[in-house]
């Protein structure tokens, strides 16, 4: 059975700490990954959890703090001095173009492969990537800064033709057509409304759901984003005595994040952003855990498997 596994890369916020790296989560399916953040340490970390870099397709950045976008630039110097030649896609808010071309500028670091940068610029969840094994929706959510949260589909296809969708099209193929798309021989259709990946025409066999809220505090959007997700990681800075410090960050507690999983009816929750001033976060979870029984607090380095 195929499974998503997720890789906590980093679990901390905003400082580094003996045991907390900073933010950085891999979704990863067979040979392909997604990249949640690129905090400082990443790319060692990548290699010590036995990761390929050359398996990221797409890195979503939630927001332009430097302890979720510091560790990108040296990401793509080494993947460049990998000779890797697999276009990458790089997600985030506006400045994230800026900033990624002012440092390659400066450490010029020779990049060959194409380097896509997308800017996300208004608040509505909606698609903003999708390829054969993932499809990607942001949302803005409510920090001190322009924030996006993302929503992971990983997807997987029956090898055989939707002939429902094809019809609703209105498209016809001819049977060695059909059969090039079956084997996965053709990537792309041209069809009189327009280019299509070849996928699309395939019936879906099952799919996952990942939600990363990045920071953020307890907010509508999120909760929309998430609601019926296999597995929810959001923001659990502070523990319930310092409420009022999480809001006035712009965080939430381990308790809001509790919150917003049991009314989004997600299946997991995982603590997520925990400050360096836990040496011992064990009590996040027990307070998450009251609300919401389903809570896991990972560790740096952890390795969590889902059926999938």
């Amino acid at each position: 059975m195929s499974k998503v596994k997720l890789i906590f890369i980093g679990t901390g916020g905003s400082t580094p700490s003996k045991k907390r790296g900073l933010p950085a989560i891999a979704i990863k399916y067979l040979n392909k990954a997604v990249l949640l953040d690129c905090g400082e340490g990443c790319q060692y970390r990548f290699f010590e959890a036995g990761l390929g870099l050359n398996k990221v397709r797409v890195v979503l950045i939630t927001h332009m703090h430097g302890d979720h976008i510091l560790g990108l630039p040296g990401l793509i110097q080494t993947l460049a001095f990998m000779g890797r030649e697999e276009k990458m896609t790089i997600i985030g808010p506006v400045g994230l173009k800026k900033f990624l071309e002012v440092v390659l500028s400066l450490v010029p670091c020779n990049v060959k492969f194409d380097l896509e940068v997308v800017e996300l610029k208004d608040k509505l969840h909606r698609v903003v990537y999708e390829d054969n094994v993932f499809e990607v929706s942001a949302a803005q959510v409510d920090h001190t800064i322009v924030t996006y949260a993302y929503q992971v589909i990983v997807k997987e296809y029956y090898r055989k033709i939707n002939l429902e969708k094809v019809s609703e099209m209105g498209l016809k193929f001819s049977s060695e057509l059909l059969r090039k798309i079956i084997r996965g021989q053709v990537e792309f259709i041209e069809t009189p409304i327009g280019v299509i990946p070849s996928y699309k025409l395939l019936e879906k066999k099952k799919e996952f759901k990942a939600v990363y809220s990045g920071d953020t505090r307890p907010c509508d959007n999120l909760l929309k984003l998430a609601y019926g997700a296999d597995v929810l990681i959001h923001d659990a800075t502070f523990s319930n005595e310092l409420k009022d410090k999480a809001f006035a960050t712009g965080h939430s507690t381990a308790a809001d994040a509790a919150l917003i999983a049991k009314k989004a009816r997600v299946k997991k929750l995982i603590l997520f952003h925990i400050s360096a001033r836990y040496s011992n976060a064990s009590q996040l979870l027990v307070e998450a855990a009251q609300i919401f029984p389903q809570t896991i607090l990972p560790s740096d380095m952890d390795e969590i498997e889902f059926d999938f």
